[in-house]
């Protein structure tokens, strides 16, 4: 649709698939503030499952980050990009840095405000908010991520890449098949300099592209607004209500629970507290305690999405054998090391 949409020259997305087409709108607001981790994937899912079932049709994501781990990004972008039944708007209100610039990337809109950041992709924050700088074979898969999110929601891939590799140049270029000017990398323009002429450096090579908001715009990315009032006018709802659905203390607490040092801590207090109740038996307290702090720590990371039935299982199993090898069959050994 996005090549439809440049070859008969029509300006934005008019060509792509909109669920809100016909229809009433019917909003919801998303916020996606912070470093991206493992918590936000099942955080983003329940708020997509919930906007199915309330039969919304217009999403904005509302976006505030400053980066975080490859992986989280990847499926958050997977997750967004897989919205076929909703509109999706990406709304940059501050910033969408680092691995962060793959979400607005997945929706079908992007929007930023007048003093939005997004780009600047070179580097990771760590689940200890720590920054690394990205090995060149993130920077390759990156940037092929970028494109392909790119083309499919109908976004500028030369662009997309850039913010990921520096080392691309992009330029403008007078398409001789469809007459219409385009965004593409300079060695793809020079591949064919039959088709494609008049070649003008947007971006040069070595330098880090960070989009602002007229940048976006100019550059063909997204529109840029001033305020939220304004981007509820770009979609037809000035002066509306539209739900907001932020992070609730679930989330806050998952978060914290699922942070490294928190997750061992949990573990370490559950087994002692577990041998303690089995030196000392009929106390109770130690084995509520170990109980507690063992559903805490599965609770917590089957919600942030790292820990399973697989997981769960494995785990009683273990505590079974470990019991067999510690009343039924002493000192024999097998029971304990597969516990």
């Amino acid at each position: 649709p996005a090549e439809v949409a440049g070859m008969y020259r029509l300006s934005g997305q008019s060509s792509l698939d909109d669920p809100t087409l016909g229809q009433i709108p019917r909003p919801v607001w998303i916020k996606l503030d912070g470093a991206l981790d493992a918590s936000k994937i099942s955080y983003l899912n329940r708020r997509i499952d919930q906007a199915r079932r309330d039969r919304v049709n217009l999403v904005f994501f509302e976006i505030d980050s400053p980066g975080g781990l490859v992986e989280t990004a990847d499926a958050l972008a997977d997750l967004i990009a897989g919205v076929k039944d909703m509109k999706t708007v990406a709304y940059v209100n501050d910033r969408a840095l680092g691995v962060s610039a793959l979400i607005p990337l997945a929706c079908r809109d992007i929007v930023l405000r007048q003093n939005g950041r997004m780009g600047d992709v070179r580097r990771i924050v760590t689940s200890r908010g720590r920054f690394e700088p990205l090995s060149d074979d993130q920077i390759l898969g990156l940037s092929k991520k970028a494109a392909f999110l790119a083309e499919q929601k109908g976004h500028p891939a030369a662009v997309a890449q850039a913010m990921v590799d520096p080392e691309l140049e992009v330029v403008e270029a007078l398409d001789q098949q469809t007459g219409a000017t385009r965004l593409l990398l300079r060695d793809a323009a020079e591949a064919d300099p039959a088709r494609f002429q008049n070649l003008q450096t947007r971006k040069e090579a070595g330098s880090r592209l960070t989009l602002s908001g007229d940048d976006a715009a100019a550059l063909g990315v997204g529109h840029v607004v001033r305020n939220d009032e304004e981007l509820k006018a770009l979609y037809g709802l000035q002066g509306k209500q539209i739900r907001v659905e932020g992070p609730g203390w679930v989330d806050s607490l998952v978060t914290v629970l699922t942070d490294p040092y928190v997750s061992w801590l949990l573990l370490f207090v559950g087994l002692f507290m577990l041998v303690l109740e089995l030196k000392l038996p009929g106390i109770g307290l130690p084995a509520i305690t170990a109980a507690l702090a063992f559903t805490l720590f599965f609770w917590s990371h089957y919600l942030s999405g790292t820990a399973d039935q697989l997981e769960i299982i494995l785990f009683l199993v273990g505590l079974i054998a470990l019991a067999v090898e510690l009343f039924v069959l002493p000192g024999f050994g097998v029971f304990g090391m597969a516990g």
